[in-house]
């Protein structure tokens, strides 16, 4: 199982080296699928999905370049969309509203699929898309008995009603945490990750966007031009 996990996406030619190597066949041979399904929440500008899950992908020259937005495509007859999802080398999972993102994946399916999928197809995550590959996306259960609402304190996420979820993939046996030390994002920092990474069973990556988590059948490897931490157990 191959996974490579990021903050921000392509940013930079240690990751893109990184990338192509582990793939292990040239992008022009090879067919990807973006699924930028965790943006359609979010309020503020979008510039950030054109740049991460479109342009960044998209420079790196593909045989066939297909976007799939769950949601939207689930009012679709299934025929139309999912053999685009079956033949994928690679399904790029884009950032975004972490909770909405885990229940249109259930809500389609694509939840159930991708531990035998990615036998033979390559997971790239950016943002909420490596998030929920994790083995949690932290949920706070006392919001959740409060409220019936799914918050995550450190990104100021809110799940929209009706359409959140906090399952993730279990695919690899850690919490990863995006967009470590951004302007945008004030309260991801290391002394804040780390005290939380201490209450929770199991290690907790936090990568800023200038580094990638490569993950080949559970042995991970970090590639980064920048900061990134290891907490917990």
């Amino acid at each position: 199982m191959k996974l490579f996990l990021t903050s921000a996406g392509f940013t930079n030619e240690t990751i893109i080296d990184a990338f192509r190597g582990m793939l292990g066949k040239p992008t022009g041979e090879s067919n990807i699928v973006v699924i930028p399904t965790g943006q359609n929440p979010e309020a503020a500008d979008k510039g950030w999905v054109i740049k991460e899950d479109m342009v960044g992908p998209y420079s790196l020259g593909w045989r066939n370049f297909e976007i799939v937005d769950l949601a939207a495509m689930h009012s679709l007859p299934r025929e139309l969309w999912w053999p685009k999802l079956e033949r994928a080398d690679v399904l790029l999972i884009g950032g975004g509203n972490s909770f909405y993102l885990s229940y249109w994946m259930q809500k389609c399916g694509m939840l159930d699929v991708l531990p035998k999928w990615l036998e033979s197809k390559v997971y790239v995550g950016i943002s909420a898309g490596s998030m929920v590959a994790g083995e949690s996306l932290r949920a706070d259960s006392r919001v959740l008995e409060r409220a019936g609402e799914l918050h995550d304190d450190e990104y100021d996420v809110l799940g929209p009603e009706g359409q959140s979820s906090g399952k993730t993939l279990q695919l690899v046996d850690f919490v990863y945490r995006p967009h470590l030390n951004s302007p945008n994002f004030p309260k991801v920092r290391e002394d804040l990750l780390s005290n939380i990474a201490a209450k929770l069973s199991v290690p907790m990556y936090a990568c800023d966007d200038d580094t990638a988590l490569k993950v080949i059948d559970g042995t991970v490897e970090v590639i980064s031009e920048g900061k990134w931490k290891l907490s917990g157990k």
